[in-house]
């Protein structure tokens, strides 16, 4: 599934990436969000049974444009794709086979490279959590999958529309909905190309970002019993989903201050795993420690309440699938 408004300089690109997946029972579905350019006739020059254009009459939004690609899926798994990204070539057939593995799993996506607007691979990787708990941790503040790389049943991903008030943030909203009733996971591997370009949403509307992640992040705060006003609440999800913010000495101990007051909220609780939630916040501030200082970052860390957080077992596993997928993500590069 990809959805897709004018993107007419990156769409080729993601559709062949689908033709080229070694597994070959799929359909392609790209939802043309009310192009005004030639977003449809480049899909419809690939001359390819299984791929189709279903139209919204006028721009709609993101999440219309997901509700209609889900009410036209007729697959058994549905896999979405952003119109400016790029598949791996193995990653429907690694996905179908986890999820044919997993029985449990409603969900899974993967780790993704990063790459130019023309195509030019770039430094790193992107890692998300790989297990249902810590992915739930996570989505407490911010995204925990490549949306890009999600994989979902059927069945399951049909009765979770997708909220239309929601201009972006709409797949997190989704993801945290899901993750309530259903168990949620991340490969450790590659399986997507994520483009880095001046038009994307993330970079065009951080403002309504981080508004969009306080909306579902406030319900999540209330289940816990954790209080948190206007201000606190935008400070945290922004400490979460700005990673290129170098903070402060204030802002470091704010952090700690507020993170250990969220985690006696849930230990009260008990909403979210205690030690998958200790785990995430020492990620958390060993990143904004690194930030602020990479040549004190380790020490600070150890000098922190969080640094017994990282020692235990989920950390160990983590770090394990981060090798993994960095060590031999490129293998699968066209």
């Amino acid at each position: 599934m990809i959805p897709a408004y004018n993107r007419e300089r990156f769409i080729e690109s993601a559709v062949r990436s689908v033709i080229h997946q070694t597994f070959t029972d799929w359909e392609l579905i790209v939802v043309d969000d009310g192009s005004t350019d030639s977003t449809a006739p480049i899909v419809q020059s690939n001359a390819d049974p299984r791929i189709r254009v279903v139209a919204l009459r006028c721009n709609s939004g993101i999440a219309a444009a997901r509700n209609l690609g889900l009410e036209e899926a007729r697959g058994q798994f549905i896999a979405w794709l952003d119109s400016d990204d790029v598949a791996k070539p193995d990653r429907l057939a690694r996905q179908v086979a986890y999820l044919r593995d997993h029985p449990d799993v409603a969900l899974v996506g993967g780790c993704a490279h990063k790459i130019a607007d023309d195509g030019r691979r770039l430094p790193g990787t992107r890692v998300p959590p790989f297990e249902h708990d810590d992915i739930r941790c996570r989505q407490l503040l911010t995204s925990a999958f490549q949306q890009s790389a999600i994989m979902g049943r059927a069945n399951v991903l049909k009765n979770y529309r997708y909220d239309p008030s929601f201009e972006v943030c709409e797949d997190i909203d989704v993801c945290v909905r899901i993750a309530v009733d259903h168990r949620l996971a991340n490969m450790p591997a590659v399986l997507v190309e994520r483009r880095m370009h001046a038009t994307q949403v993330s970079r065009r509307q951080k403002d309504k970002v981080l508004v969009a992640q306080a909306r579902i992040t406030m319900p999540q705060f209330d289940r816990m019993g954790f209080s948190a006003g206007n201000d606190e609440l935008f400070q945290l999800t922004a400490l979460a989903r700005t990673p290129d913010f170098k903070p402060q000495e204030a802002d470091l101990r704010w952090a700690e201050s507020i993170l250990a007051d969220l985690l006696a909220a849930n230990m009260a609780s008990e909403w979210l795993p205690q030690r998958a939630l200790r785990m995430f916040a020492g990620i958390l501030m060993f990143d904004r420690y690194r930030r602020y200082s990479s040549g004190r970052a380790v020490s600070r860390l150890i000098s922190s309440p969080f640094a017994g957080d990282l020692v235990q077992l989920r950390t160990a596993r983590w770090l394990a699938g981060v090798v993994r997928a960095t060590a031999f993500g490129s293998h699968a590069r066209r």
